[in-house]
């Protein structure tokens, strides 16, 4: 038998509302995005599912306990799974990115695989680091 993963996003965050790059600023999620999580976590209520892994950040977190708590289940948080860091990006809206930092937010347009966060995390690291979580979760978990 193989390992299956499931990959779910979080609900709306109040970042999300305000159109800010949150990153790892642990905002909550909305009263939409609660919504989102539960209609989520109904969807799968019939897949088996042995575990859950969260980012630690309220809002990924949050929306892993609603597919949890279906199931039984605790959430175990990830540090693995966190979002990117965004550096001095962090907590700001795009068009203020792009005034501040149109090179690098001109890359993340362009080639998004190429760029990094003025004073972050490449996306690159970001996708190393998941993917090395992801493998090592599924070894957990044969």
């Amino acid at each position: 038998m193989e390992t299956r993963i499931l990959m779910v996003r979080h609900g709306e965050s109040l970042g999300n509302a305000q159109k800010l790059f949150c990153c790892r600023m642990d905002v909550p999620l909305t009263e939409k995005g609660l919504l989102q999580a539960k209609v989520t976590a109904g969807y799968l209520t019939d897949c088996p599912i042995d575990m859950v892994y969260a980012s630690p950040l309220e809002r990924a977190y949050r929306t892993g306990e609603e597919i949890a708590q279906d199931h039984g289940l605790p959430v175990q948080k990830d540090e693995g799974l966190m979002e990117i860091w965004g550096g001095e990006w962090e907590g700001k809206t795009f068009p203020e990115i792009m005034e501040l930092y149109p090179e690098d937010r001109q890359v993340w347009n362009e080639n998004i695989g190429l760029c990094r966060c003025t004073g972050g995390e490449s996306v690159a690291e970001v996708q190393e680091r998941v993917y090395a979580a992801v493998e090592r979760l599924a070894q957990k978990h044969p």
